[in-house]
């Protein structure tokens, strides 16, 4: 089944601090484990899996960065009680000032 693209918009403040954290700030759900974290200083290559309520999600994604501002992709791979799922996201960001 095909599924209308949706957009989603977020805005959050990233501290220098939080970003030191590295991989914990990206506050994934306690039953998330981090298969793949390839940080080099323009790009970002991850891999995840989460097992929540019974079902198990696989993440796989990347981001590149350009000075102030971010872009990447990532798919889901869902185990879902309706079957498998599969989902495609593409996202951007950009530092729109100061905390």
């Amino acid at each position: 089944m095909n599924m209308p693209a949706q957009t989603n918009s977020n805005q959050e403040c990233l501290t220098q601090a939080k970003l030191d954290e590295g991989m914990g700030a990206m506050n994934l759900h306690e039953s998330c484990n981090v298969t793949k974290a390839d940080i080099k200083t323009d790009r970002v290559d991850y891999a995840a899996s989460c097992s929540i309520e019974g079902m198990t999600t696989l993440f796989e994604g990347y981001a590149t960065f350009h000075g102030n501002r971010l872009e990447g992709k990532m798919s889901s791979d869902m185990n879902t009680p309706l079957g498998p799922m599969k989902m495609n996201t593409e996202y951007q960001g950009e530092r729109v000032g100061d905390c």
